[in-house]
Parts: structure tokens; sequence; C-alpha cells
């Protein structure tokens, strides 16, 4: 036997089989990465597998019956001892093992330090962790806490990251609902999504004690899921496995995975008490009874793909794709949930009216309560539903600042009690402290925001709350600044963080920083009427009324109707001096009860009173305040917010004084002077309280006083866009700002204006374009006409951008003679002429252009 093994030895045997186990394992992993990489079924990875294993003893029978020699390979009985260099052989054997070896514990590093394998789709990407002061969070052994991270898509295809993504969020939704389970936000999760790093150091920086990881390979009807648990401590896998299914077996799979996970975790989690893993397995068998209906749940997936985009298109492709798993199976409770949910998006978006959001959403939270019913559960995401539902039902039609505040304080009650249900549900926290905000408890808003913030540290959404928390109401441009650059830190592309920082400067007076964040967020996002009517705004602000024109017409042919551009076309036309105008725009928005957005009730109502107060029609006047303030008891006033006393100040009570009701006039001024005085929470700015300290002197008729202070104001306030122009064509103060001393202040602003006009020209002559920017549905006409008729798409002219519309159901062009006015659907026209031809292109709402040639028109040279 001692022969034998000596025999063995000397014939490299030992080496070429363990060079061969050595040499395999690193060629399977080769080959499951090019698997994927080339989209090759699974059994191709398996046949791989098998032929390495069959090869084996073969490769132990050649070492032993032949023998490398100077002369080339010859039969081992063929040699001569004394010749043999089988020693020398097996020392290049040895480096060879030693290198091999060397490559295998680099894999094996990697795979066991970033527990991520590399993603084959596309080239990886090597990307540090954004910093974003994320809450430190301590993760210990006994943290009930976990993370998802999105799996990776090992199919070759990138069609298929949905379905990846989809499985990561799904299990993501099973586990946030185990009880005293804390799980990290899927924002957060997801933010790591194609970047290399140590696990360890991706769940401390979720502030989470264990993260759950894995990969997807959807080939045909077959899906091969590979997940593992990994300990954040010290970076030891808890639990893993892999499982090998048809794709109508993925919700077993995915039961499984929770099982494993909850059982892996119940004694750090749950003091491996029966009672609370009894507890913990009903929650599973309720979180996963979603759907059996696999097309449903794909489309699911896809919707939730969409919905997390978050813009106008987007978020209406998700409702549709919602909409169709919910016709797939009428019975999924997830389905109906994200649909009501979308809606609510769209809505918050003004991309919906209140009463078709109002409609579907109560739609939705119906079906589930009835699905909840049937279950004899209760859970947070339903309830938060319905108080949002409730919020959208009150919302139609103008509403006053003490309105909001009643149905917000009416919503915080159930927003509490879902979150309670529901305490991983970010979404929930988010809605809740904008209730706490429209109510006026800016504090416990912050407080909620920041406990939101540890369950989904990388939310853009919640530092955008932040940031409007900051900016409006706490008064902090730091730290509002700071939330708007961390969202353009987290997702580069996503325009909000360069439209909160435009908000930002806009408040706080720098006006060209704020043209430059505004042209960067119309950049990213062009198809948004709301960005191109704040430009208008800006423009208008500074006396660039051509530039103003220009950025609301665009915003019109994307946006026609809404509150946002209607409340810009009456800005513009008050500022021109076309009055008749802007009253005309403004009393029929107010008649129609358009949605208010962006404070476009108080503009439309400032128009209606400074034109009646100017023609002496003082109740229509006090009316239209009355409206933007909320109901005043006028003869036992009291105010709870500084708002509605600061709409006071500048409307109610110039009427009533004009109306010679001067006891009014003192009682209102009275609770003016107790609210800003300290009964009312919100914070005003030093500029903001003088000017209400002017207007109470003044009406109080303390003229010298109120000159003083009114001078003060206006060298003290930031430039800005709608506070100005009012405040110059204020016909209610008239003979205060005709005061020398008043009016010296007047002109230093206007100098200070003319110092920002001129900074912002030189940035739109440097080259940004963006101002001007063309309208996705131009790009595409652009673009279809310069492929049809294969010219450069520089080489075509836009000469009409119109907002139009035609019958509901037509097709093809609408004819010459049709009555745009009397039609139903809206849509866009877009001109473009090119070589003296003119093209008219047609798109619905949302839709492709089609083209409409006009044979034989010419459109004159240049």
């Amino acid at each position: 036997m001692g022969d034998f093994l000596s025999e063995l030895k000397r014939r490299n045997v030992v080496r070429i089989g363990l060079l061969y186990a050595v040499s395999g394992w690193v060629l399977l992993q080769v080959a499951d990465v090019l698997v994927g990489l080339l989209g090759l079924p699974d059994w191709a990875l398996r046949l791989v597998g098998m032929l390495l294993l069959l090869g084996f003893p073969l490769a132990l029978i050649f070492a032993w019956v032949y023998e490398l020699t100077p002369e080339g390979i010859k039969r081992e009985r063929d040699v001569d001892r004394s010749a043999s260099i089988t020693s020398h052989t097996g020392q290049r054997l040895n480096i060879v093992i030693v290198v091999l070896l060397a490559m295998a514990v680099t894999l094996l590093a990697l795979q066991r330090f970033s527990g991520r394998d590399a993603n084959p789709s596309g080239p990886e990407q090597a990307v540090a962790p954004v910093a974003v002061d994320a809450p430190g969070v301590s993760v210990s052994d006994e943290s009930p806490s976990i993370a998802v991270l999105p799996f990776i898509n090992m199919s070759g295809d990138a069609e298929n990251e949905y379905f990846s993504d989809g499985l990561s969020e799904e299990l993501l939704n099973v586990l946030a609902r185990v009880p005293d389970l804390r799980v990290a936000a899927r924002t957060s999760s997801f933010h790591f999504k194609n970047k290399t790093g140590d696990v360890a150091e991706i769940g401390r920086e979720l502030g989470v004690a264990n993260v759950l990881e894995g990969s997807v390979r959807k080939s045909g009807e077959t899906v091969r899921v590979t997940v593992q648990l990994i300990k954040v401590e010290d970076g030891f896998h808890l639990w893993s496995d892999t499982y090998d299914r048809k794709l109508d077996d993925i919700f077993a799979i995915q039961d499984d995975i929770a099982s494993h996970v909850v059982g892996a975790l119940t004694a750090a989690l749950l003091g491996d008490d029966d009672a609370a893993a009894k507890r913990a397995g009903e929650s599973l068998s309720v979180a996963t009874a979603g759907t059996d209906n696999f097309a449903a749940y794909d489309r699911l997936l896809l919707a939730r793909q969409y919905h997390n985009r978050g813009s106008f298109e987007s978020l209406a492709i998700a409702r549709e794709y919602y909409l169709e798993a919910i016709a797939l199976d009428p019975g999924y409770r997830d389905a109906w949930i994200e649909y009501g949910r979308v809606v609510f998006s769209q809505w918050n978006t003004g991309s919906i009216s209140p009463a078709d959001a109002a409609r579907e959403m109560k739609r939705a939270a119906d079906e589930v309560a009835a699905i909840d019913a049937a279950a004899g559960v209760r859970r947070g995401d339903l309830v938060a539903l319905q108080a949002e539902t409730r919020i959208v039902e009150r919302s139609g039609g103008e509403m006053s600042i003490d309105d909001w505040q009643n149905v917000a304080q009416e919503a915080i009650g159930r927003l509490e009690e879902a979150r309670r249900l529901s305490p991983n549900d970010s979404s929930i926290y988010q809605s809740l402290a904008q209730a706490y905000h429209n109510a006026g408890q800016s504090e416990a808003a912050l407080e909620v925001l920041n406990q939101a913030r540890v369950i989904d540290p990388y939310s853009v959404r919640i530092a955008g709350r932040l940031s409007a928390l900051y900016n409006f109401s706490l008064n902090r441009p730091d730290l509002a600044l700071e939330e708007a650059r961390r969202i353009q830190r987290i997702e580069p592309d996503n325009p909000d963080g360069f439209s909160r920082e435009a908000a930002v400067h806009m408040r706080f007076g720098d006006l060209p920083a704020a043209y430059r964040a505004r042209v960067k967020s119309i950049e990213l996002d062009p198809d948004d009427h709301e960005l191109r009517g704040w430009l208008s705004a800006l423009y208008l602000g500074v006396g660039l009324v051509d530039e103003a024109r220009v950025a609301l017409e665009q915003a019109e042919a994307i946006g026609p109707g809404e509150p946002l551009t209607l409340m810009t076309r009456a800005s513009y036309e008050f500022y021109v001096g076309n009055l008749d105008a802007a009253l005309e725009i403004a009393e029929r928005a107010i008649a129609d009860r358009l949605p208010g957005r962006h404070d476009s009730e108080f503009t439309f109502n400032a128009i209606v009173i400074m034109e009646a107060y100017k023609n002496g029609e003082y109740d229509d006047a006090l009316e239209a305040a009355q409206r933007i303030s909320g109901s005043i008891d006028l003869d036992n006033p009291e105010f709870s917010n500084e708002y509605s006393a600061y709409v006071a100040l500048q409307f109610v009570i110039p009427s009533l004084s004009a109306k010679g009701n001067e006891e009014r006039v003192g009682k209102v001024l009275d609770a003016v002077t107790r609210c800003t005085t300290g009964t009312c929470s919100d914070p005003r700015l030093e500029w903001e309280k003088r000017h209400d300290d002017a207007l109470v002197e003044y009406y109080r008729g303390n003229h010298a006083a109120a000159v003083a202070r009114y001078a003060d104001m206006v060298d003290m306030a930031p430039l800005q866009d709608y506070w100005w122009w009012m405040f110059e064509r204020d016909p209610m103060r008239a003979d205060i700002l005709s005061d020398p001393g008043v009016a010296e202040a007047v002109e230093r602003y206007r100098q200070r204006l003319a110092v920002a006009r001129t900074e912002i020209e030189r940035a739109m002559a440097e080259g940004s374009e963006s101002a001007v920017a063309e309208p996705a549905v131009v790009a595409r006409a652009r673009a279809q006409l310069a492929q049809r008729l294969s010219v450069p798409a520089a080489s075509i002219r836009l000469d009409e951008l119109e907002t139009v519309t035609w019958p509901d159901g037509s097709i093809g062009c609408p004819e010459p003679e049709m009555v745009y006015t009397q039609a139903l659907v809206p849509g866009t026209r877009v001109v473009l002429s090119v070589a003296g031809a003119a093209y008219h292109y047609h798109a619905r709402e949302g839709g492709e252009p089609f083209l409409c040639e006009t044979p034989g028109k010419a459109l004159p040279p240049g």
C-alpha cells in the first residue's frame, strides 16, 4: 500500500487531482457568470458541472498512465526512470496550484466580504455609498432589524429587472408585517442597487443588524432564486439556500424564504419564545396571502417599477398596470392598496382632480376593507388610505388655511392609528407629518419625519418634506438647502432636488441661484408644466416679461387649464396691465372651485380683492378675503395661525376700513396683535414681522411709525416674485407707498432687482437653453420628421406649439373646419417646418405624436 501511495505521489496523480479540483471550481464560477451574461438556460451550468465531474477520474487515469517528458507526452512505462522529470513537473504543478488557489481565495473573499455577486447584465459599478448623514442606529445581535437588498438580475436581460426588484420588494413587504421586526424601507435598501461594497458596511449605513440579499435568474418558465441572510456585526451567513422552481411556484418560494428568515432570527428577535414565534408565523401566513395568479402578480411588479419613479408620466403608467392586475384578480389586496396610493400620488402632483381621485381612492379602500373583513385583520395601510381619501374628498375647490387645518386635525388621529398598526411603513409617517404640518404643528411634523428617516434614511421623499418644512415653516434655509442637496446626492437625476433648492433660494432672496436650480430641474423633467410655470413667475419677478411669456406658453402647452398654469397666466396679465383678462381668469377659477395648488387660491382671490377695492366694491373684496383666511367672526375674531392674521391685515381690515366700520377694524387689529405676539405658533421672518407691525401701526393711525417700519421692511425683504408685483400694484395702501421715505426704499429694492436681473441674463447668455427646452412631445415630433425626411433634426424649425382639442374617439388628423373649443379631449399641436414646407403633428394627451402634413402650404423663409 505504501508503495502505491508513493507511486501516486511520484507520478503527480495527487497534484493533478488537486489541480483539476481547484481549476474546475474556478471554471464553474466563471461559467455561472457567463450563463447569466449570455442568457443561456440554467441547464447549461449544470451540464458544465456534470462534464467536469465526469472528467475528474479521466484526469487521474491520464496522470497515472502518461508522463510529461522533454520530448512530449509518453506512456509512463516507456519512460526510463533515470530520465524522468516528474519531480520537476511536480514543482511546476505546485506553482500552478498555488496561483489557482489564490484566485479561488480571491473569489471567495469577494463573495464573503461584499456579499454581492457581480451583475452580469452590465459593467460592474464600484460606487462608494453616498454620504447622507444617516442616523446612528445601534446595531447589535439583539437588534430586531433587517434590510432586504435588491436581488441581482442574473437573467442576462435588462427587461427582467422588474422581476428581481419585485421579488425583493415583496419579501420586504412580507417581513415588514412581522411583529417586533424593524425593516429598512424599500427606498433606502434600493439605494444600494448595482453598487458593490461590504454588506456589513451597508447594513450599518441602513442601521440594521441583518441583511438579506440574493439573485434571480429567470429563464423561460423557470426561475432560480439564490438567497442568503448575513449578520452585520461579523459578516457571517446565518442561512442561505437556492431554489429552482417553475414561475408559478414563486409564491411558495417567497413563503419559504420569509419563513426561513424569521426562523433564523427568532432567537435574536423574539427571545426564542414559542408564543412570539407563533405570532410571527401567523403574521406571515396573513402577509403572503396576496394572489395565486402569476399574471396579476407580474403586473403588480411592473406597476411598482413605474410607481417608484414618481413622475407625471410614470404614475399614469403605474395606475394602468395596477388596474390590469386587479382585472386579472379582483381580490388582489396589494394591487388595490397600491392603486389607491398611486391615485393619491397623482392628486399630490396635480395630475388628477380631487373628485376623480377621491372616487377612485374610496373604491380601492372599500375593496380592501371587504377583503380584510373577510380575513379578520386590520392593517395600517388601509387606515392610512381611508384617512387620505377623506383629505382628498375635503380638498375639492378652494380651501382656506382654517379649512386645511381642520381637515388635517381630523386625519392625524387615524394616521397615528395607522402608524401603530404598521410601524415599518415610512409612507404612513410621511402622510402623518404632512397632516401635522397642515394643522400648524411644525415641530410635531419634524419629529415624525425624523422617525421616518430611521426607517428610510435614503428616502428622497422624506428629504423633500423636510426641506419644505425647514423652508416654509421653521425658517431654517441652511437645513432646507441641506435636504435639497441630499436629494441631489442620492438621486442626481431627480428634478425635485433642484426644484427644492430653487424654492429655498426664492424664499430667501437669491434669485440668480433660484434661476440656475430651476433651469436644472426643467432639464431633468421637461414635461412638468409646474416647473415652467415657476420659472415664468421668476422671470416676471425680475421684470423679464418676454422670457416670462415664453415659459408661460410652454407651461400652457403641456398643462392647459391646470391651477398653476392659470395662476401664472393671471399673474402675467395683471403684471402687464391686462387687468380685465387677469380678473376673468381669477373669477372663473374661483367659480369653478379649481383645486388650490401652490397658493393659487391666494393669487386668484388677491386679484379679485385688489380690483374690487379699486372699483369701490368693498363687500366683494371682503368676501374674497374671507375665502382665503377662513370665515372670520368679525365681531369676535381670533386667529390660530399667522397666515390668517396676515390675510386679515392685508385684505380684511382695509375693506372694513373703507366701509367705515372702525369698530370691527379695532377688534380684528386686537386679534391680529394677540396672534403675532404669542398665541400663534409658526415663526415669521423678521421682514414679515416688520411688515405686519407696519400695517398695525398704519391702521391704528400712527402714520409716521407705519412709514418708518414699512421702509425698513422693504429694505429687509428678500427678492421674491409674486410678493413684489402685488406690493407695487397694491391699491389699498397707495398713500403709504407714495410717501417719500417708502418710495426711496422701493427704489433701492428695484436696484437690487436690477442686479439680480443682470446676473440672470448673463447666465442665460452663457448658453443655458433649458429655460426654453422643448417639451418631450416636440422632441418626439422633431425626431419623427427628421427620420422621415432624412434630414438633421437641427435643420427643422419649430413654428408653433399650442394646445388644441378634438372630439373624443377621433382618429387621424382633425379636419381644418373642426371647432376645437367644443371638443372633449385635450392634446397638443406642433407645427414644424423644413425647406419651406409645414408639417403639423397632433398628439393626444400623454400619447405619441402623429403626422398631419398640410400639402402645398409654404412658410416664409427665415
